[in-house]
């Protein structure tokens, strides 16, 4: 993160001091006196003392809030898209909201049933919902972002989930965010957007406050696709030469349709049409937090931060169901049965209050005359989960909508309260062992305990929701860096992070009663916790012509991974199980360079991510699959919609003082489907259709700035510029249609679903700045 001038002085002096020790560097200076700028990382999720980049053995990525602004995206996801190496997404469920981000092969998703390896933390609060470790990306406000931060590996003191990485999101405050704006949006497909933004202080009180506001939406590109985006995000500070204290607020009422994916025929036929509809999630969230620091002397500062957060979900989805002929909307409505309706509306509704406490002791004071920064943490987290859920029967339309009847399916019924509590210690330092020797070593214990109530089938037995378990485990951290000149530095690192089964994972573990996710739950045979173990080796530095340079090789293994493995008697549903051992290794290269008017970076990942483990998975759209319906893994299939190359080139050109430009191009190398993890599929041209595979592209986005005035500011972004055809995730299913669209009943074939990914799209904006 960026640290700039504050009014707290001792905030000041210490982050400043700390990070001109770490480098072996003087401290710089402004015309004025002040101290400039410099570029510190945050070694815990909550602000502390930081650490000099250098001095950490990993490569960590940061954004801070002009690279963020000028990114002109509409969501955090697509900020970390566009901008950072190894990241990409996977577009399921079809809505700009809603994506999958995955990083090095490890994801964070806002869908139910996606194995999840990545943390995501805002101002210190850990944004995992406890209801399956998702994150709805919608529900953090894009405007009110000063920084941000991408922490790679099972760095463990960012606690459970952190498998492949941690993002950190810093907001802004009235210090570093003053004035008043108002921005204005347009686009095609009727997006549109309106945002205000007010930061202001006063220093004789010490006080700052921040405000932003914003709703956007649109038609979407896809059928029956409409989002609509209201968020409000408010912070209240006060500050003295030893104290920082801000109480933060974020709300956020939020409509996304996203009509998931397509078989690959219609899509040939119509590439913006879509398989059945609805697909409607309603979030809304409730966001407050009480973060401060004090310094008890100029060596050492208290952190810490008390939290409440309450998510509201709702989904109503249009499904087909299981029929056993061809039935009409009138069969359906006179005589409400599966076998004369083949549809289903499936409802949902979540209800999660999150409440945690974080409090931790940073010290810079030097330990035998090495100059050292130390943190000792605890944390505590609760939350407590609601879920239900109801299946109607219905029929489909000729448009392939679906519409309900009276009739319920009480088959799909769903009653389940769950509760989780984790307690964590942790701690972390970095030591200074000369000019060029960094060592840094980190530790986290966590304890977790999860308990389930079946509502409609109490009392346990098959079955049943009822369920009670304990998970902890230590996780250590060492790395050490060096740097011989200012110009270059080596770094190691081994670490290890874990995550506990949450809620649904443990109430969806039964192959003899199998889910259909997100809409129902089964039995709960106990799971095994995720361990990941990485290890990372790499080299960065500056050549004399300007050019900064990077490359890193990296390891992570998980033991006992989590997969949601298709039920081999039940088309639609399956069940949580853990896998022997996963992989995710490879090689990252960066390269940029700054001129006086242009400026370009480049970043390729090669990643090859496998199952290094044996096991038996339900194959049914796979042409391999045996008698029973199932596939065979072996070590070194490749894991689905992992792709093997990553590459990203990033261009600004400054034309003049009031005119900038940019272009940017994103290359994903091919993958494997979902369904197709033994990586055998192959299409008959009868019963199994489409390759299996998602094909790799390229696309390139457009961005353009245009000063009016030193108060008005024009902005215009083209996404998908060449407007081409291509998909960022695939599956392997059975489908209900014929090519034509033609409802076939129960002679259904296996075939490949795409997500496809949107075609050209283009946003003019306004932003007016308020004296």
């Amino acid at each position: 993160m960026i640290i700039r001038t504050t009014k707290n002085p001792r905030l000041k002096c210490a982050t400043a001091a700390t990070a001109a020790l770490l480098c072996g560097i003087p401290l710089a200076h402004s015309a004025d006196g002040q101290l400039g700028d410099i570029t510190v990382i945050s070694s815990t999720p909550l602000p502390g003392l930081g650490v000099a980049k250098d001095s950490v053995p990993a490569p960590v990525q940061t954004l801070n809030s002009k690279a963020i602004e000028n990114t002109n995206a509409s969501s955090v996801t697509d900020i970390l898209n566009d901008k950072l190496g190894s990241v990409y997404i996977n577009d399921i469920q079809n809505n700009a909201y809603q994506p999958d981000l995955n990083y090095r092969g490890f994801t964070a998703s806002p869908l139910l049933g996606t194995p999840q390896g990545l943390s995501v933390y805002m101002d210190g609060v850990r944004l995992n919902q406890p209801f399956g470790d998702v994150v709805s990306f919608d529900l953090i406000p894009k405007a009110a972002l000063e920084s941000i931060t991408l922490v790679p590996g099972s760095n463990p003191v960012y606690g459970l989930n952190t498998l492949g990485g941690a993002v950190s999101i810093r907001t802004k405050d009235g210090r570093s965010a003053p004035g008043t704006s108002i921005e204005l949006t347009g686009g095609n497909r009727s997006a549109w957007g309106l945002e205000f933004e007010h930061g202001g202080s006063d220093n004789t009180r010490g006080l700052n406050w921040y405000l932003t506001a914003n709703q956007e939406g649109d038609n979407g590109w896809r059928p029956y696709s409409p989002s609509d985006i209201k968020q409000l995000f408010g912070k209240l500070g006060w500050a003295n030469d030893s104290t920082d204290m801000s109480l933060t607020l974020s709300l956020a009422d939020n409509s996304l349709s996203g009509n998931a994916l397509q078989e690959y025929r219609l899509m040939q036929r119509d590439y913006a049409s879509v398989y059945t509809t609805p697909d409607i999630t309603n979030n809304r969230a409730v966001f407050v937090n009480l973060a401060g620091t004090h310094f008890l002397n100029d060596y050492w500062s208290l952190e810490g931060n008390l939290y409440y957060r309450k998510i509201k979900t709702n989904t109503y989805n249009g499904d087909l169901g299981d029929p056993t002929g061809v039935p009409t909307p009138v069969d359906c409505m006179t005589n409400p049965s599966t076998a004369n309706c083949s549809a289903l509306i499936n409802r949902t509704n979540t209800d999660q209050d999150n409440t945690g406490a974080s409090l931790q002791l940073s010290s810079n004071q030097a330990v035998w005359t090495l100059p050292n920064v130390v943190t000792y943490g605890v944390a505590v987290d609760t939350s407590t989960v609601r879920f239900g859920q109801t299946s109607q029967l219905a029929y489909l339309n000729a448009d392939r909508s679906v519409t309900s009847v009276p009739a319920f399916n009480p088959a799909n019924q769903v009653g389940l309260t769950g509760s989780m509590r984790t307690y964590s210690l942790y701690a972390t330092d970095t030591l200074t062992l000369s000019k060029q020797w960094y060592l840094t070593g980190s530790g986290r214990f966590n304890r977790t305990h999860v308990s389930t109530s079946d509502l409609l089938n109490p009392g346990g037995g098959p079955g049943s929701l009822d369920g009670d378990h304990n998970f902890s485990r230590f996780n250590p951290a060492v790395g050490v860096s060096y740097k011989p000149s200012n110009t270059l530095n080596w770094y190691a690192g081994y670490n290890e992070g874990s995550r506990a089964p949450s809620v649904i994972e443990l109430g969806c573990a039964d192959s003899n009663n199998p889910c259909t996710l997100p809409n129902s739950l089964g039995g709960d045979p106990p799971l095994k916790q995720v361990v990941t173990k990485t290890k990372e080796l790499g080299v960065r530095g500056q050549t004399p012509g300007g050019f900064h340079w990077s490359a890193n090789v990296f390891r992570a293994d998980n033991y006992d991974d989590l997969l949601f493995v298709a039920s081999p008697t039940t088309q639609g549903q399956g069940y949580f199980k853990n896998f022997g051992q996963t992989r995710r290794q490879g090689l990252e290269l960066g390269l940029d360079k700054s001129y006086s008017q242009l400026a370009w970076k480049a970043n390729y990942t090669f990643l090859d991510a496998t199952y290094q483990s044996s096991d038996t998975l339900t194959g049914g759209a796979n042409s391999t699959q045996d008698a029973n319906g199932n596939i065979t893994v072996n070590p070194g299939n490749h894991i689905p919609l992992v792709p093997r190359h990553v590459f990203k080139l990033n261009t600004s050109w400054k034309v003049n003082s009031v005119f900038r430009t940019g272009l940017d191009m994103i290359a994903i190398g091919r993958s494997y489907a979902r369904g197709n993890e033994n990586n055998q599929h192959q299409a008959d041209g009868v019963n199994f259709l489409g390759s299996g595979e998602v094909p790799g592209y390229a696309i390139f986005n457009l961005n353009a700035n245009y000063d009016v005035h030193k108060n008005v500011e024009l902005w215009a972004k083209v996404t998908n510029l060449f407007d081409r055809h291509y998909s960022t995730s695939g599956l392997l299913g059975a489908t209900g249609f014929d090519p034509n669209g033609t409802y076939l009943g129960a002679n259904t074939v296996n075939s490949t679903f795409y997500g496809p990914g949107a075609p050209r799209s283009f946003w003019v904006g306004v932003k007016i700045a308020v004296d």
